[in-house]
């Protein structure tokens, strides 16, 4: 079974990547996913690994997603995510590690909600919205028959969500389904990446212990985040809870 998984940040993909590919977690980027980590863009867009660019800059050879039997990602409640993404930042503000030296960036804002209210901005080149690291637009020729098959011929994509012809994966988990031991989508994953449905789950790479979610919104922040999610939140129909 070859599959590729595509990491959206701060969407439990560590974690999934230590279970489906211990030891190797690079290869779960593709064929192509050395080239990635080791030039600093550890989490590809599925556009960056089927070019193999980001922006003009060439980082890895392109990939035409011809090899894998099984693509997906997993996505999380976008007011969450961004509580998540903010706090792992300022937690480790101070690391020695070259890999997050941009987490100092972090340290001009005063609190999350400061974060929200300046736009929620990241020095990152990559995209904050879940849905542009699984959409692809760009030229069709560049993606194996196989591929462009199953999107055009697929108006519902996937085992959980329906899905626009943009979207490459052929499933599209949410992490608090994955995460909830009452349901089986994580036995489902585990099989469709070729390994036992009883395969037990990993928590790592978290934020931190947090209060209640909505102790850290107030209505402002709350619309705000909706506001810049908002394709995420009505595509995968969250809500604010």
């Amino acid at each position: 079974m070859s599959f590729l998984f595509i990491h959206i940040p701060k969407c439990g993909g560590t974690s999934i990547s230590e279970v489906v590919m211990p030891n190797r977690v690079q290869l779960c980027q593709g064929n192509n996913g050395y080239f990635w980590v080791d030039n600093g863009y550890p989490q590809p867009t599925i556009d960056m690994i089927i070019t193999g660019c980001v922006g003009d800059k060439r980082i890895a050879p392109s990939d035409n997603l011809s090899s894998y039997d099984y693509i997906f990602s997993v996505v999380r409640n976008p007011w969450d995510r961004a509580l998540s993404w903010y706090h792992w930042h300022i937690n480790d503000m101070n690391t020695t590690d070259k890999n997050k030296s941009h987490f100092s960036w972090y340290k001009q804002f005063e609190s999350f909600s400061d974060w929200v209210k300046k736009g929620m901005s990241t020095p990152h080149i990559s995209p904050f919205n879940m849905m542009e690291w699984i959409k692809y637009g760009g030229n069709p020729d560049l993606v194996c028959k196989r591929i462009n098959k199953r999107r055009s011929s697929c108006p519902k994509r996937g085992y959980l969500y329906g899905g626009l012809s943009e979207i490459i994966p052929d499933s599209i988990y949410k992490m608090e389904d994955l995460f909830n031991v009452e349901k089986d989508n994580w036995s489902l994953l585990m099989e469709k990446c070729g390994l036992d449905p009883q395969t037990k789950r990993k928590h790592l790479n978290s934020s931190g212990k947090r209060k209640n979610m909505k102790q850290y919104y107030t209505i402002e922040t709350a619309q705000i985040v909706y506001d810049k999610c908002k394709e995420d939140i009505e595509f995968f129909n969250y809500k604010f809870f």
